[in-house]
């Protein structure tokens, strides 16, 4: 069989003609959308990237809830929440009502034999603000939301990912974007290090090649060292904590800085006053990368930007 010549483009042809640079889809943050060189874009990968306890899950929340916001179709794979904590952080993020209180509360009819309860709080719906809140939250994620626990059992992400979409394209609901935390939360456990480091690097290279054959935003979380990156104003791919390697085919790096226990926001303190986590966008495609501060509200389930410039790497 000849060689295809589909891929062969004249020297004369290379400056005539137009091209389409991509649609880019806004991160919600200014600093990041500036850095990535627009946002995200359809066909590419990017990695987040933090130590436990640090950001991933808020950050994955934060992205789930602005895009659904601006209609875009999201498949989210969840290894670590349940569908009621992500519902409950959902909640928190988009109606600023404290989490803890959100995932604490205890409906009075709980031990009532059959009865049905509502997923939402009661309490959230009693006031005309949150409730409206909600209530567009609830409409997003009916239109633009699809969600895959994977909390209870190990799945192949290399295996099981594609499938799942397909499953779910036949339902009509066409993902754009794919958002994964966390990639090691699919995997074994007991898995000694060489193993979780070649099964990871496999995990990402395959969930990157879908979503390029596929067009889809490809969104996917992973550990940093909690020693390398705590206190830390700058952070690197070279610090990931299980497999270094697992960075070779993503387009887009995004290292979240650590913060000491003690300076962690504990609640009831204003996040202006703590120390400032970062954003370091360590590998970019189609924008500068560079670093720009940010602070963490757990209470609320997000990051919010310091009045800071972006700084280059």
């Amino acid at each position: 069989m000849p060689p295809s010549t589909d891929c062969i483009v004249n020297g004369a042809e290379l400056f005539t003609g137009t091209f389409s640079p991509g649609i880019t889809i806004p991160t919600g943050l200014k600093q990041l959308n500036q850095a990535l060189g627009g946002g995200y874009r359809k066909g590419e990968t990017t990695m987040y990237a933090s130590a436990n306890g640090d950001g991933k899950s808020v950050m994955a929340v934060q992205t789930v809830g602005q895009m659904i916001r601006d209609g875009h179709k999201v498949l989210m794979v969840s290894t670590e929440e349940t569908d009621r904590q992500f519902t409950m952080r959902l909640l928190s993020n988009r109606c600023q009502v404290d989490y803890g209180v959100l995932l604490d509360y205890q409906n009075p009819n709980a031990e009532i034999p059959g009865a049905e309860l509502p997923i939402v709080p009661p309490f959230l719906m009693a006031n005309a603000q949150t409730a409206a809140l909600a209530h567009q939250l609830i409409d997003d994620a009916r239109k633009h939301l699809t969600l895959a626990d994977w909390t209870n059992d190990t799945h192949s992400l290399t295996g099981e990912l594609e499938q799942i979409i397909l499953s779910v394209e036949q339902t009509g609901f066409r993902p754009d974007v794919v958002i994964f935390d966390w990639v090691g939360g699919a995997i074994l456990q007991d898995r000694n290090a060489d193993s979780r480091r070649l099964i990871l690097e496999e995990a990402v290279n395959a969930f990157t090649s879908i979503c390029r054959r596929r067009n889809i935003v490809g969104i996917v979380f992973a550990q940093l060292d909690k020693k390398q990156s705590t206190n830390k104003s700058w952070v690197t791919m070279s610090m990931l904590s299980e497999s270094k390697t697992m960075t070779n085919r993503i387009h887009n790096f995004i290292g979240i800085t650590g913060l000491r226990p003690k300076d962690k926001d504990q609640g009831g303190v204003d996040p202006a006053k703590l120390p400032r986590q970062y954003f370091c966008v360590d590998k970019c495609r189609n924008g500068p990368g560079g670093r720009f501060a940010v602070n963490r509200n757990f209470k609320y389930m997000r990051f919010t930007e310091s009045p800071t410039l972006l700084i280059g790497i």
